[in-house]
């Protein structure tokens, strides 16, 4: 039975797999990780790491595709396969640092009840901004993390990979979205690119929070790909 863990993006929970879920158990049993301790990516992959069977798969969405990333190239012997969704390779850069630092002192003064409703309209497709049952949802995994979580996720500074992506050399599958305006679909090809023998895969009519606006789709790409391995 092969054993797949799944790797959430920025203040997201195991409800982010929730509509993949029977899908991606018929080809594997499921571990699902979170990223609400650690201080950086290394940190986070350190501590997956510790948890996890001595083989496996691996899934790594948005941000948890730069922990997959971390895993796969330093835990080598222990990957059979790696699957990273609406990710990147680009590091932090300056602004963004300066951006969240924002974030992270208005945070602290204020309530948290989770993301924006504006902030979750920008990261999904146009086609699905005003579906308030998928912005309700997303809003309410994201508040179920918390503010500490929220600000220490916020602090994470991501270093460019470009370059490590070339010591990846197990079966990896790049997903992008053509609609994603947070981790825009040239980032998944310069990273599959940099990848020996990655494949890559667009959807179309999709946003960042692809498991949730296209799992049925996502599904039908990464299911056959993982009962490959």
């Amino acid at each position: 039975m092969r054993d797949i863990l799944l790797i959430p993006g920025f203040m997201c929970t195991s409800v982010l797999w929730g509509d993949m879920r029977a899908a991606l158990e018929g080809v594997g049993r499921l571990h699902y990780c979170d990223l609400t301790e650690g201080t950086s990516i290394p940190d986070y992959a350190g501590r997956i790491l510790r948890d996890a069977p001595p083989h496996f798969l691996v899934l790594g969405f948005s941000m948890g595709g730069y922990v997959a990333r971390e895993i796969a190239v330093h835990a080598a012997d222990r990957v059979g396969g790696l699957i990273l969704i609406n990710s990147s390779a680009r590091g932090t850069t300056p602004a963004e640092q300066a951006l969240n630092l924002q974030r992270v002192e208005l945070a602290q003064r204020a309530k948290f009840t989770g993301l924006s409703r504006d902030a979750i309209e920008r990261v999904l497709a146009p086609s699905r901004r005003k579906d308030a049952e998928m912005v309700a949802r997303i809003r309410s995994m994201s508040g179920s993390l918390g503010k500490d979580v929220f600000i220490r996720q916020l602090g994470i500074v991501r270093e460019d990979g470009l370059e490590e992506c070339g010591r990846i050399h197990c079966p990896t599958l790049v997903i992008a979205s053509e609609d994603d305006q947070l981790r825009l679909p040239e980032e998944s090809s310069e990273m599959a690119a940099a990848i020996p023998g990655a494949t890559l895969k667009v959807l179309s009519d999709c946003g960042h929070m692809a498991p949730l606006e296209a799992p049925d789709r996502l599904s039908e790409i990464v299911v056959p790909w993982l009962a490959a391995r």
